[in-house]
């Protein structure tokens, strides 16, 4: 879960309460809150590169390739 802690579309409350219930049920989840950013975070080069590898490194972990 990637959210902009001043998202005016989305309140990241909404994320803090999916986080937790995943959580609580066991189920695999990586929640990054972005300081300082608004919804259309990924717009931006920087913030989606880093989304980008935070996301790819999670599903590495969580959902890994079969070895060849």
């Amino acid at each position: 879960i990637f959210h902009g802690t001043v998202d005016g579309i989305v309140p990241i409350a909404q994320s803090d309460e999916l986080a937790a219930k995943l959580k609580a049920n066991g189920v695999p989840c990586l929640y990054d809150r972005q300081e300082g950013w608004d919804h259309l975070m990924d717009v931006f080069r920087g913030v989606a590169a880093r989304c980008m590898y935070i996301q790819d490194a999670f599903f590495e972990e969580v959902i890994p390739l079969p070895s060849e």
